[in-house]
């Protein structure tokens, strides 16, 4: 039986910056959310910042981490 071939880029299934962008993002996200919440307990209001709070996050952290 052979043994299957790694990928040409590594092991990982991402690379490590795609992986901690998706962390700060989500962590910004949470926290956002989570503060919403506490401000005013409506949870779709709470969740719709949160996310929209992760998407910034996304792209200015694509911007400001660089290729």
């Amino acid at each position: 039986m052979a043994t299957p071939k790694k990928p040409a880029g590594g092991d990982s299934l991402f690379p490590l910056r795609t992986v901690l962008i998706l962390l700060f993002a989500a962590l910004v996200g949470i926290a956002v959310g989570v503060l919403t919440y506490l401000t005013a307990p409506l949870v779709p209001a709470a969740v719709l910042a949160g996310g929209t709070a992760a998407a910034a996050a996304v792209a200015w952290l694509d911007r400001f981490m660089g290729p």
